[in-house]
């Protein structure tokens, strides 16, 4: 990844679709550089690493992305704001010409809803692994491709050229003429034979931006594939990022270790005056002022950057294999171009050593930082170190689904399905002002907290400590001690109820259910559950007119509950997340320098 952003900014592109990415599952991340990742592969993480694809975007253009959808493992749409018109580019990766034809139709006819589902009005870019060869011979698709194609069209290649008459698509590739060398996109991995089979098409109406289509070779990935790289006259707004008013800034506190500096900031803090005669309003106006302004002078903001793990040796290995390619394209001499071939493939297994090496390096330079950490007693720093270790090499964020169970990718539209669960969940409307209020209310006057007040859990708490000792007044629950009844058991918002006979656990909740209303909150109906042990009635218990469902087994604050008893599954269920936590640490375990973490829990046992 750190290779493929480096040659995007040496030959300055700004969009590059990449095929045979071979990432399951779907995502997008932010690299070191400021780049965003947007990648589809396979649906399920236990699946073959195969297939896949993405689209890298630089950070200068990245802001002009409107919204991406992964269609499948072979197909990802991303579409970009433009001056005039948007811009819709489809990355594919198209089955091989000996896979079997019905994955060949499966593929087009998935290509085939994705182009119909794009605007009319915008551009359309489609490129990626095709697999196929169109040839030279345009007589048949004249309005599809140029006479500057080379090899012989094959199967792929005729179900290509169909797709691109239905769609009024061009092919750029056949379009100018370039030497052969700067036609082929592919080449064997013996390298005695090369073929065009990678492709970037343009919609018909808007071929005239298109300047020019052909392969940089010098470009090294490690790839037995070309870069194909086309020029366009198409006008994509490049920001310059600044960061909003809005966006929360978290200062540099590790300063604070430095013994001047938290000296100074003593000192500056304790010098700040309050005000004589003001609200408290004011007064809390005042003194947040003064407390930024002292944090952004003594200790800044903290820089959220990636450390580059790739050493300077790795670098100088990777522009060793690239001077080598250069000399392996300009050398016409078979002999030596196989030499040249030979000390490059060496290089690329050099390479790799080193790669692992460097992430080897890192980790154990992780691990002597948190093991730095543990030895001063910081538990925040080193849950973020154990985090980073035993977590992906990067972060990713997927889609959303929105109620009909379709995923969302526009950031736009994922806020708009997080408004709407929340609206739905804690019962709330929102005001022109931002805050959120309550439907119904404690008395006739306004209510309102706002968004992300320290209050609202507290509010929240105590008013349904208001519901559960009106419903206590009720003699109902199970035998606790002496002429006492215990009707419910309560852990901040996790309420159990509990009963002798179905009579008293139906009664029990509709006293709930109406204290409840009383102060505005309504019970979920879906999250909630019962469960019998050796009960004799069956029959279901009613909440708001609904069968609340009845289950045999469930977790409750962290541990599994079963109407059978024992504690057999709850340790088994502990036992694997136990496992997995330490397969987790692998990159740790594996390393030469090894460095045991230890961390103490503090457990219930039975």
């Amino acid at each position: 990844m750190a290779t493929l952003a480096a040659e995007c900014d040496r030959f300055k592109i700004d969009v590059i679709g990449i095929s045979e990415v071979r990432w399951n599952g779907t995502g997008e991340f932010t690299n070191q550089k400021g780049g965003v990742l947007m990648y589809s592969g396979m649906p399920d993480e236990q699946d073959p690493h195969i297939r896949g694809v993405a689209v890298y975007v630089r950070k200068n253009v990245k802001h002009s992305i409107l919204c991406w959808k992964a269609i499948s493992e072979r197909i990802i749409v991303v579409r970009f704001r433009a001056k005039k018109f948007n811009m819709s580019l489809v990355q594919c990766y198209a089955p091989t010409e000996d896979s079997p034809l019905d994955q060949k139709e499966v593929f087009y006819s998935a290509l085939e809803r994705t182009l119909s589902e794009i605007p009319r009005t915008d551009v359309i870019i489609l490129m990626g692994d095709f697999n196929a060869q169109i040839g030279g011979n345009n007589s048949e698709y004249r309005t599809v491709m140029g006479s500057h194609g080379i090899g012989t069209c094959n199967e792929n290649g005729e179900l290509f050229l169909e797709l691109c008459m239905n769609y009024d698509l061009r092919i750029g590739g056949s379009l100018f003429p370039h030497k052969t060398c700067h036609k082929v996109t592919w080449k064997s991995p013996a390298g005695n034979f090369e073929s065009q089979i990678d492709h970037i098409c343009i919609s018909k109406r808007w071929s005239k931006v298109l300047c020019d289509v052909r392969n940089k070779r010098s470009a090294d990935i490690d790839s037995d594939h070309y870069l194909v790289v086309a020029e366009l006259k198409f006008n994509i707004p490049k920001h310059r990022y600044e960061h909003p008013q809005h966006t929360r800034r978290t200062y540099n506190t590790t300063k604070l270790n430095v013994g001047a500096v938290k000296n100074e900031m003593i000192e500056r803090i304790n010098n700040v005056s309050l005000m004589e005669d003001a609200s408290i309003e004011e007064t809390w106006l005042h003194i947040k002022t003064n407390l930024e302004e002292i944090c952004k002078d003594t200790l800044g903001y903290r820089k959220n950057e990636q450390n580059e793990w790739l050493s300077a040796n790795s670098w100088e290995l990777i522009a060793q294999r690239r001077c080598v390619k250069t000399k392996m394209l300009s050398e016409a001499d078979p002999f030596k171009k196989a030499e040249y071939n030979i000390t490059y493939r060496s290089l690329s297994r050099q390479i790799k050593k080193a790669v692992k090496s460097d992430k080897r390096n890192y980790y154990v330079e992780l691990s002597m930082k948190a093991q730095a950490a543990s030895e001063k007693g910081d538990m925040k720093e080193l849950f973020k170190l154990t985090k980073q270790l035993g977590g992906k090499s990067f972060q990713s964020s997927a889609p959303i689904e929105n109620e009909n169970g379709q995923l969302v990718f526009a950031k736009n539209e994922q806020a708009e399905v997080w408004k709407r669960h929340f609206e739905k969940t804690l019962n709330i409307i929102h005001n022109e002002s931002g805050e959120l209020t309550i439907r119904r209310h404690l008395n006739p006057n306004r209510f309102r907290v706002r968004q992300g007040c320290a209050l609202s859990p507290l509010l929240f708490i105590t008013v349904l400590d208001v519901v559960l000792e009106a419903v206590e007044e009720s003699p109902i629950g199970i035998g606790w001690k002496l002429n006492q009844k215990l009707g419910h058991l309560e852990y901040a918002d996790d309420v159990v109820l509990l009963t002798n006979r179905h009579t008293d656990m139906q009664t029990l909740v509709n006293n709930v259910c109406e204290q409840s209303y009383k102060v505005g909150l309504k019970i979920n109906a879906s999250k909630t559950k019962t469960m019998r042990t050796k009960a004799s009635n069956q029959s279901p218990i009613l909440l708001y007119d609904q069968n609340i469902e009845d289950v045999q087994e469930l977790e409750y604050l962290g541990s599994i509950v079963n109407s059978e008893g024992g504690t057999s599954k709850d340790i088994g269920s502990r036992v694997k997340k136990g496992n997995g936590s330490f397969a987790s640490l692998n990159k740790i375990w594996k390393a030469n320098n090894l460095i045991v973490l230890l961390a103490g829990y503090l457990s219930w046992l039975p």
